[in-house]
């Protein structure tokens, strides 16, 4: 793989991430065609939309494309990686199908591994299909069907899954990531266990993140470790609990425009997309159901781009 020409590439790209000053056009704009005009010179060309499912589908095709390119331009730990929640999410859904017989349309079609191939492996407890990375998962899942925590105890093996694949490359930068989107885990699932009541069960919790195990066991503890650690105003409520995980990501990934070439440079730029693409779906169905801009503009979160 051509590391050094992959991240000549993606540096020349990264001018076309959405500026702040774009971002709050948006919020500002008074209709879907002045939104248009504000994309115009970046990576999403808006079609005309009449209904929900006409943003939905735009940025379904926006996800594949950018998953191409992914499978073109990263080692392929990586490239599962950035997958592994569509798997799970999917593993999620086959779940749900064995409980209620009832067939969801929600599956997302860009998971690594097809939704109906892992329908099938599940209801066969048959893995010969499942590729190697997720074996452990969906054999766990499988084991534990009728387990109700058993997703929340599966969250284990999908870190332990992540951090082999991220481990692969070497780079204390990624590994730092990761780090991060295990604490931002484990804060949704003590937030999630608050809102059930109850005390909190440290099984549930999974290890290697910035914040150690035990400073879940009490709630203060945890806000003050988490302030400490991140320098972020807490507690985190569950409706700002997606905005403090953007911000705490991109906040990292960021220090890595200053690097001129490197599989971190490739990485970060994906993640980015990423995010990039989950922040403006949310604002064009904001603004297609003429949420107020005040409103928006607590929903937008801050850009990838620097100018």
């Amino acid at each position: 793989m051509d590391i050094l020409g992959i991240s000549g590439r993606v540096k020349s790209l990264e001018k076309k991430f959405l500026t702040e000053d774009e971002i709050s056009k948006i919020v500002n704009a008074k209709t879907l065609t002045e939104v248009s005009s504000i994309l115009s010179s970046s990576y999403y060309q808006l079609p005309s939309i009449t209904k929900p499912e006409d943003i939905s589908n735009f940025f379904e095709t926006i996800t594949i494309d950018l998953i191409k390119d992914m499978q073109k331009s990263l080692p392929d730990e990586l490239y599962h990686y950035f997958l592994l929640g569509y798997d799970f999410h999917n593993l999620r859904l086959v779940l749900e199908n064995y409980r209620t017989g009832k067939e969801s349309r929600n599956y997302i079609p860009y998971s690594y591994i097809n939704y109906f191939i892992l329908k099938d492996a599940f209801s066969k407890n048959n893995f010969k299909d499942v590729p190697a990375h997720l074996k452990s998962l969906v054999a766990f899942i499988s084991k534990n069907r009728d387990r109700e925590d058993v997703m929340l105890l599966a969250k284990e093996i999908y870190w332990e899954t992540a951090k082999d694949l991220i481990k692969t490359q070497h780079s204390g930068f990624i590994d730092g990531y990761i780090k991060i989107e295990i604490d931002i885990s484990n804060i949704g699932t003590f937030i999630q266990q608050q809102m059930v009541g109850g005390p909190l069960n440290l099984r549930f919790i999974v290890d290697d993140g910035r914040i150690k195990k035990e400073r879940y066991i009490r709630e203060d503890i945890l806000w003050s470790t988490v302030n400490m650690e991140y320098h972020i105003k807490t507690p985190i409520t569950v409706d700002e609990y997606d905005g403090v995980r953007y911000n705490l990501i991109m906040g990292y990934i960021k220090d890595s425009r200053v690097i001129p070439y490197g599989i971190e440079a490739i990485f970060s730029y994906f993640l980015a997309r990423k995010l990039e693409i989950d922040n403006l779906r949310r604002l064009l169905l904001g603004k297609f159901y003429n949420i107020e801009p005040k409103v928006l503009d607590k929903w937008a979160l801050k850009p990838y781009q620097y100018v």
